[in-house]
């Protein structure tokens, strides 16, 4: 049967869905791609069996996924093609429940299947500790009108409304259903879409709230090769120290931030490179914000620790949420011949949701107490980390990160997405600080203001710094912080019902026929 649908000619339809997919992110960008990306699949599948269009959605979800994180086999190949297998059977999912709108009214099948992606979505950042990188509504960062709904809904409604237009108007794109006669159809759709754009211009049309705490963000570029080697210690501290007393002496910031793993010793041993560290800080009387990896006993643990301008340790965070098969193995009893497969460290997760405070240097600003917390690596990309974060008291957002494994790929780009998204849910400035790029300023509306970026313009491996003035006192918080994903509880509702209902209709259908 597989063979019989690949070489038929439907494979260019299913493919050309996975390459719409594919474009809308990055490196392409293609942002409006999203909005019609699944129309070819909806309509190759019209007519088929469920177990030819579930078939048919795993490959959809199979080639886009083996485009979208082919930057993973810069570490592991086969881990890479795993993924891609796991992450596409959530097509598979998608698929599976697919045919059971064909049974619904007009102006309920696509909210149905927009109401199924959402929450597969939602799942898929929650199973296994959570994957939730290249969600559908990541595709429309740079589209600020449209997601500034993600401060009621969270990035999910951008998802619902994108799976929402695909679901309404594939008949009418395919010829399937003219136009007039699709009118209870695409009318909610259509209004839906423009009630989110509507709230999205209004939204952007009041300024964000002004930054006033100053932040100096590092980027050292240091290549992957090098972080680890006991020879380049030196080098590493000293392309930092470097590039901050820099930053120190021509901007005067309130903090400088470095990012992830970039102290290259383990945090715990007052060793020479750390007693350097801390005489400079003190020469800067500037807080200074790194990352580092804490050893305390046996265990090892992913940090951000705050130096004061007095030198002293003034806080530290422990990642919360750590990479599965990057930085431990789930389930190691029954996984951890994985070992032998992928690259694979050994850490512990932190358990405290750690704000820090820092104190205000400018005349305006002295003596000010502004909070901010710490996500590391791919902690940006989980919702709910941010929110808790949030309603906490941070009112900023710092991601430090180290994205060098992954070259000159869309992996940062589509990292600096997940940013982009917590700033605007919690109306909070966010600062990201990557070892080789994208370092990089977003306001609370969304709008990146400013990345570290070359004579060239180019963003990735260089070396360089960002001096802006952010948000970080008290500000911060939406609808979304408070309330959390409250449509995410309503699509897993609406899928129930929508489920029940077209089970007893079928069965109803049944007991006619006999």
């Amino acid at each position: 049967m597989l063979r019989k649908i690949i070489f038929n000619g439907t494979n260019v339809i299913v493919l050309s869905s996975s390459l719409l997919l594919f474009l809308s992110f990055p490196p392409a960008g293609l942002w409006p791609a999203a909005w019609i990306a699944f129309m070819p699949l909806f309509n190759a599948v019209e007519g088929r069996s469920v177990k030819q269009t579930v078939v048919l959605f795993f490959l959809c979800g199979f080639f886009f996924w083996l485009g979208a994180i082919s930057w993973i086999s810069a570490v592991t190949f086969i881990g890479m093609l795993l993924l891609c297998g796991y992450l596409a059977l959530y097509f598979a999912c998608f698929g599976l429940v697919f045919p059971l709108s064909r049974n619904m009214p007009q102006a309920l099948a696509p909210v149905f299947l927009a109401a199924a992606w959402t929450a597969l979505e939602y799942l898929r950042g929650m199973i296994l500790t959570g994957f939730p990188w290249a969600l559908l509504g990541h595709t429309q960062y740079l589209n600020l009108p449209a997601i500034q709904i993600s401060d009621i809904t969270g990035v999910w409604g951008v998802s619902f409304l994108i799976m929402f237009f695909n679901a309404a108007f594939y008949p009418v794109f395919s010829g399937r259903q003219p136009l007039d006669t699709a009118a209870k159809r695409v009318a909610p759709a259509i209004i839906c879409v423009m009630a989110a754009l509507t709230y999205g211009l209004f939204r952007l049309f009041t300024p964000p709230a002004a930054g006033d705490f100053k932040i100096a963000l590092v980027q050292g570029n240091i290549p992957q090769k090098l972080k680890w080697a006991v020879s380049s210690r030196k080098f590493i501290v000293d392309k930092f120290l470097g590039i901050s007393s820099e930053a120190v002496i021509k901007d005067n910031p309130d903090i400088v931030i470095w990012p992830e793993a970039s102290f290259p010793e383990l945090m715990g041993e007052e060793t020479e490179l750390y007693s350097r560290l801390r005489d400079t800080v003190r020469e800067w009387n500037t807080p200074l914000l790194f990352g580092a990896v804490l050893r305390e006993g046996e265990g090892y643990y992913n940090g951000a620790f705050l130096l004061s301008s007095g030198g002293e340790i003034a806080g530290e965070y422990r990642k919360i949420q750590l990479v599965p098969f990057g930085e431990f193995i789930p389930f190691r009893k029954t996984l951890g011949f994985l070992e032998t497969v992928v690259p694979i460290g050994d850490f512990y997760p932190g358990r405290e949701f750690k704000v820090f405070t820092a104190e205000g240097k400018g005349l305006d600003n002295a003596g000010k107490q502004h909070k901010f917390a710490v996500l590391i690596c791919f902690e940006d990309a989980f919702p709910r980390l941010s929110r808790r974060f949030v309603r906490a008291g941070a009112g900023l957002l710092v991601n430090m990160t180290n994205d060098a494994w992954f070259g000159r790929s869309g992996a940062s780009s589509q990292h600096l997405q997940s940013s982009v998204f917590r700033a605007v849910e919690n109306r909070v400035w966010v600062a990201r600080a990557a070892n080789t790029g994208i370092t990089a300023v977003i306001d609370s509306k969304g709008k990146i203001r400013d990345i570290v970026k070359n004579k060239r313009g180019d963003p990735l491996f260089t070396e360089g710094y960002l001096s802006v003035p952010v948000g970080g006192a008290g500000q911060g918080g939406s609808f979304y912080t408070a309330n959390g994903d409250l449509l995410v509880y309503f699509c897993f509702m609406f899928v129930f019902a929508g489920g029940l209902w077209t089970g007893f209709l079928h069965a109803l259908t049944r007991r006619r026929l006999k």
